[in-house]
C-alpha cells in the first residue's frame, strides 16, 4: 500500500511548501520582528535523489527579536580583511580633484579617507554564511573544521 498526501486546495504535488517562510510570516504576525534572513550556504549538502529540480545547497536561517532594542554582538562573528583589500587601501592615493570655490580640497569621496573605511576587527560577514557540516572529524573540533573551510 502506498502513503500518499492527501491533497489540499493551496499545495500541489511536487511544490515545496516554504515552511521556514511561512513560520517566519506567522512569527512576524505574532509580533516578532524579522531582523536577519540568512542564507546558509552548504558546502557539503548531502545529495538529494531528486530529478526534476535542482538540489538545495542553502537554508535560511531566520534571526528574531521580540524587542527593536536588544544586544547584537557583531564583532564576534567579524571576519578579517582580505590581504588585497588591506594593501590596495593602503596604497590609495588621495587623489583630489582640485578645489572648490571656497578652495576646499575636492577629492574622490570614501576612499581618500580609508579609516574610516575599515573597521579594524573585520568586516561584516553579511547574510550568506558558509557553515561547516561535519559532524566528527577525528582530532579536530568543529570550530577548526569551520576556519579552515573559509
Amino acid at each position: 500500500m502506498r502513503h500518499e498526501r492527501p491533497p489540499t486546495a493551496d499545495a500541489k504535488a511536487k511544490c515545496k511548501l516554504l515552511i521556514p517562510h511561512r513560520a517566519a510570516i506567522a512569527l512576524i504576525d505574532d509580533g516578532w520582528i524579522c531582523r536577519n534572513d540568512i542564507v546558509w550556504h552548504k558546502i557539503n549538502a548531502m545529495p538529494e535523489s531528486v530529478k526534476d529540480r535542482f538540489s538545495s545547497r542553502y537554508e535560511n536561517v531566520f534571526m528574531f527579536s521580540k524587542s527593536s532594542r536588544y544586544y547584537f554582538n557583531l564583532e564576534a562573528v567579524r571576519e578579517p580583511h582580505r590581504e588585497k583589500t588591506l594593501t590596495v587601501i593602503g596604497t590609495k592615493r588621495n587623489d583630489s580633484k582640485g578645489t572648490d570655490a571656497l578652495g576646499k580640497v575636492k577629492s574622490h569621496g570614501f576612499m581618500s579617507m580609508p579609516e574610516r573605511v575599515l573597521n579594524p576587527a573585520g568586516v561584516n560577514p553579511g547574510d550568506v554564511w558558509e557553515i561547516a557540516t561535519h559532524p566528527y572529524i577525528p582530532g579536530k573540533t568543529l570550530r577548526n573544521v569551520a576556519r579552515e573551510t573559509r
